[in-house]
């Protein structure tokens, strides 16, 4: 099963378990945005994004109620790509971004969002800056580095290499 037919699944397993979770009826629907290569993203919206290394990215999925997709921009330029909202709201529950990524080096969170990897990244090294309160779950093959202001607190859990937790018994 390739990664697209695999972010598939998974965003429509989401969406079901959040639908369900309501009696009222919702437009569910799946749309696509081409994207060209960047190597920043910048969230500007109380939304879930799900990121997936793939070594052919080029499509941002946007899965959910299709009543608020208008609410929703993404906006590249000079290698930066930004998904914002036109309105001051929560789209958490609402709205999934899937978003293929190769070589993403950072990454800004702006609003309350929840920023999860369906795969480990192959990032060399990855920025992850922090402007509110939000939920980051990621995993890299290369050096992650998380930046906060002082009113920002977070807890970064690491996963000790090998030949470390080997001497030390853990």
């Amino acid at each position: 099963m390739n990664v697209k037919h695999l972010l598939t699944a998974v965003l429509l397993l989401v969406t079901t378990a959040a639908s369900a979770q309501t009696t009222e009826k919702r437009k569910s629907a799946i749309t696509k945005v081409n994207v060209q290569p960047f190597q920043k993203l910048v969230i500007n919206a109380s939304i879930d994004v799900l990121l997936i290394e793939d070594n052919e990215p080029g499509i941002l999925y946007i899965e959910g109620d299709s009543t608020f997709f208008g609410d929703i921009s993404v906006k590249q330029e000079n290698g930066i790509l930004t998904i914002g909202a036109s309105k001051n709201k929560s789209f958490k529950y609402k709205i999934y971004i899937g978003l293929p990524v190769k070589n993403l080096a950072v990454v800004d969170i702006y609003e309350n969002s929840f920023v999860t990897g369906m795969n480990t990244l192959k990032s060399k090294d990855l920025v992850i800056n922090i402007y509110n309160d939000c939920v980051v779950n990621l995993k890299s093959t290369g050096k992650i580095e998380i930046r906060s202001g002082d009113d920002i607190s977070y807890t970064f859990h690491k996963k000790l290499p090998r030949e470390y937790r080997n001497r030390t018994g853990k």
